[in-house]
């Protein structure tokens, strides 16, 4: 089972159910017992509160409880979508999930789709797909998903860091008013 997974050539994605026949919403021990640990594991962003898990040609995504929620594939790997190869053509799996999802948000970095738990992501204009997520039922729609919204973000922000300058901004003024006033 192991090798199938780490060395697959193809995914094998069942909407909301499976990829490779590993089931969504298995926790992260049971997927690492199954498929193998990861080359790494990593936050995504810095609003993440959990790792991602790096697997050379595709990342593991879980949700705060550590369960499976969502992968993203990269290009190298070919991708069996329900029965239906997927194209590395960027229009043409566009074309394709609109053709089953009435609900596809484009914008100049690719797609999503919440109905679909699906998005591609295209880097460059060469049309060509650079990752492609596929996540559990309402990935998007329960607010995950965020790294997706983010990663399409030239300027990603460090709330936490903003947060704590203002803060410091304020108990320093707070200081100041009172040595110049009291």
């Amino acid at each position: 089972m192991k090798e199938q997974w780490i060395d697959a050539k193809e995914l094998k994605i069942i909407p909301f159910d499976s990829v490779n026949g590993i089931q969504f919403g298995i926790n992260r021990k049971e997927l690492w017992d199954k498929v193998g640990k990861p080359i790494k594991s990593f936050r995504k962003t810095n609003f993440d509160k959990v790792d991602t898990d790096d697997y050379k040609y595709f990342h593991i995504f879980y949700d705060n409880d550590y369960n499976f929620e969502a992968i993203e594939i990269f290009e190298n790997i070919d991708i069996n979508f329900n029965g239906y190869k997927l194209s590395k053509n960027y229009s043409e799996v566009l074309d394709y999930f609109k053709g089953i999802y009435d609900d596809i948000e484009e914008d100049g970095y690719g797609f999503i789709s919440k109905k679909g738990s699906v998005g591609a992501y295209i880097e460059n204009d060469d049309n060509r797909i650079d990752s492609i997520l596929f996540g559990c039922q309402g990935y998007y729609v329960n607010g995950d998903g965020v790294f997706w919204q983010l990663k399409k973000s030239k300027h990603i922000i460090n709330f936490d860091k903003v947060l704590k300058i203002i803060w410091y901004n304020i108990i320093i003024l707070f200081f100041f008013y009172k040595i110049i006033y009291f």
